[in-house]
């Protein structure tokens, strides 16, 4: 238990003096604290944990992180939507949901896109994508395509070596010159083109933590003050919950499944309790009890 208060807090500084050097803590893959993939923040938490890593294998998860910053790209076909909508949700989008009415069965908030008509749903392929599928009217599916392969590696390679020489063979890995990554900045054009063409006012998403999340709500901030974001926690926090310590790019309300979690992430991981909401899982319920 100390150690894991010792790391939690080590964490926490570590966001801290990022934001106070201006790293683009939003975005920047060093802060997404995550344990459950190889990342850089998980490179990070190895070395808060003072364990040891091979050399091979850190430098290949530096190259994985340089390769996704052109990795694919977002596109959004501009149809007329009819300017009827309140909310727009955003979720992640699986091919064998999407039914022969043309509606969306969504896994993360368990529910069918026409229950609610004033909901535009806005749905990211999780793999590549470059279909035209026939939906209704309510929903935008992004096409999701990826840059040419060996061009990315030699952009990747490129970016690899620049920093190589900069920071002594990586040294320190919040020193990297981390860039946005091309996804992440045409999901954020895309939505928030999509907010103020239909006078939004409020955007909801499952919240993970992650970067591109982030990134796409310190946006929205900056630029539509107006708009409330909203965020849900479809699973349940992790052991090691660093990815969820409150960092920039946090939505303006999250909800959770529980009174247990809300007060993990506002007793341990910097929430108030003005910003959490406890509420019954939208994941596993009924389908008339959707929230929004």
């Amino acid at each position: 238990m100390d150690q894991q208060f010792r790391i939690l807090k080590k964490s926490k500084n570590f966001i801290k003096i990022g934001l106070s050097q201006k790293k683009n803590v939003e975005f920047n893959p060093n802060y997404f604290l995550t344990s459950w993939a190889e990342s850089i923040g998980y490179l990070n938490i190895k070395l808060f944990f003072k364990t040891k890593i091979s050399i091979i294998k850190k430098y290949k998860i530096i190259l994985k992180e340089f390769f996704s910053i052109y990795r694919d790209k977002l596109e959004h076909e501009h149809r007329f939507v009819a300017n009827n909508f309140e909310n727009i949700i955003m979720s992640y989008f699986f091919p064998e949901n999407l039914n022969k009415n043309g509606s969306y069965d969504d896994r993360y908030f368990s529910t069918n896109t026409n229950s609610n008509k004033k909901n535009l749903w806005i749905l990211i392929p999780v793999s590549k994508n470059t279909n035209n599928y026939k939906t209704n009217n309510n929903i935008i599916i992004l096409k999701r395509k990826k840059i040419h392969f060996f061009q990315n590696i030699l952009f990747s390679l490129i970016i690899f070596f620049q920093n190589f020489l900069k920071i002594f063979f990586f040294s320190k890995n919040e020193s990297i010159k981390f860039k946005n990554s091309i996804f992440s900045k045409n999901l954020s054009s895309i939505v928030i083109n999509l907010i103020i063409k239909n006078k939004i006012n409020k955007f909801i998403f499952p919240y993970e933590a992650q970067p591109h999340q982030h990134f796409l709500v310190s946006e929205i901030k900056k630029k539509i003050q107006k708009v409330k974001v909203i965020g849900y926690m479809h699973t349940v926090i992790p052991p090691l919950p660093l990815d969820y310590i409150k960092r920039e790019g946090y939505p303006n309300l999250l909800l959770v499944n529980g009174i247990t979690q809300k007060n993990i992430l506002c007793e341990k991981l910097g929430w108030k309790k003005k910003d959490v909401k406890s509420i019954a899982s939208l994941r596993y319920k009924s389908k008339s009890a959707f929230y929004f």
